[in-house]
């Protein structure tokens, strides 16, 4: 092909992409650094800049941006620290849920060519204990303000610069002797209507998540097929799972051919991703009636108004924020959804916690799509899911 029509050939490659996407390319440039001191650096602190260079405003999802951290905790596990193994560290922080429709608080504006800069303490939500080198980076959500009039959350993706940091083991042991002698906002007991409220919830969630797992349950099949193993034809079967119009829609296509063997399991294994979703809701079964959980978020750091609730992960406990008890008992983002959604967050089993890598219908479903694993460890997947499955409108 000639220069002349590749050139061509290319400018009508480009005429064909969406405008917004092309200018949404360079639009946010998000930059990590160290701090300057010596002793703030080696114990887990990381600069974040965020810079809005498009001449539009641009909206920012509070809880997927390191801009806001309560109580010196990020709302949300979105940060890739990886160890000098490559090894990802242990997120010991918080998954905050806001009020998705409450769009001015859940969304921040940053206006253009301005810049934000915040001070986190990694240490506070990923285990840093072992120290010596970390990688640090994170890709940054964002969108327009006609976000704020969407019944969905479908951002662009900035991904920030790696950051090389060194962590020192001696560093960490004492900011958390002084982290655990500083006064804490201790919340107020629960009184007889939240805990009614907390009953209720707690009762639907255990009868939708019931239904999940009899659905998921009912549809476990046993799956043969004839393979030739040097020279000699053997019946291979495996534990399979049907593609119902559902669970398709939010989980993605079963897997055609993992799993086959000569032998069948005694049962389905719940790290296929296949049943990661029938692990799940058996793992929210158990853990429904003992998890832990407190009344009332702290005023000062949270906006009660537009949090429902948290999920502490070092403390295996929700709280439940004053939101929470004027949501509607069991609508969509309701009280016993909210339940579901915080209790996946905290399974004993930590190849089945869920994560919160997408927010809303649209970007849950997308995941389905492009993103099987990150589709079946995403709890907003399992709401939706168990919403459809239980007819909640």
């Amino acid at each position: 092909m000639s220069p002349h029509r590749l050139f061509l050939a290319l400018l009508m490659l480009l005429c064909m992409l969406p405008l917004h996407a092309l200018a949404a390319q360079n639009d946010l440039v998000v930059r990590l650094r160290s701090p300057d001191s010596l002793s703030a650096r080696e114990s887990g602190r990381v600069i974040v800049s965020i810079t809005n260079k498009s001449s539009r405003v641009l909206l920012l999802p509070r809880v997927k941006t390191p801009l806001f951290n309560p109580d010196d905790h990020l709302m949300n596990n979105f940060m890739t620290v990886l160890d000098a193994n490559g090894k990802q560290a242990k997120f010991i922080g918080r998954f905050v849920t806001l009020v998705f429709e409450a769009k001015h608080y859940f969304y921040v504006a940053i206006q253009p060519g301005q810049t934000l800069d915040r001070e986190i303490d990694l240490a506070q939500d990923y285990d840093l204990r072992a120290g010596g080198v970390f990688r640090v980076s994170y890709v940054q959500d964002y969108g327009e303000t006609d976000l704020y009039e969407s019944d969905d959350y479908a951002p662009y993706k900035s991904a920030s610069n790696e950051l090389t940091i060194f962590i020192s083991k001696a560093l960490i042991r004492t900011n958390a002797k002084t982290g655990a002698e500083r006064i804490r906002y201790t919340p107020p007991k629960c009184d007889i209507e939240e805990l009614a409220a907390i009953s209720r919830a707690v009762y639907n969630a255990a009868w939708w998540n019931y239904e999940a797992w009899n659905l998921l349950a009912d549809n476990v099949d046993i799956e043969e097929r004839e393979e030739e193993v040097e020279g000699r034809p053997i019946t291979l079967v495996r534990w399979g799972m049907k593609a119902t119009p559902d669970y398709v829609f939010w989980f993605g296509e079963p897997d055609r051919d993992e799993g086959f063997a000569e032998e069948l399991l005694g049962y389905p294994d719940h790290n296929r991703t296949d049943f990661k979703p029938l692990g799940v809701v058996s793992a929210v079964w158990d853990a429904l009636f003992s998890t832990p959980f407190h009344c009332g978020c702290d005023p000062a750091k949270y906006d009660d108004r537009q949090t429902l609730a948290w999920a502490n992960q070092s403390e295996g406990a929700i709280n439940y924020c004053k939101a929470f008890f004027s949501a509607p008992p069991d609508r969509p983002s309701g009280q016993s959804i909210t339940v579901l959604h915080e209790i996946s967050h905290l399974l004993s089993d930590p190849n089945l916690v869920t994560s919160d890598y997408a927010y809303g219908r649209k970007q849950a479903h997308a995941l389905s799509l492009s993103n099987r694993t990150q589709a079946t460890r995403n709890a907003d997947n399992y709401n939706f899911y168990i919403e459809a499955i239980n007819h909640v409108h």
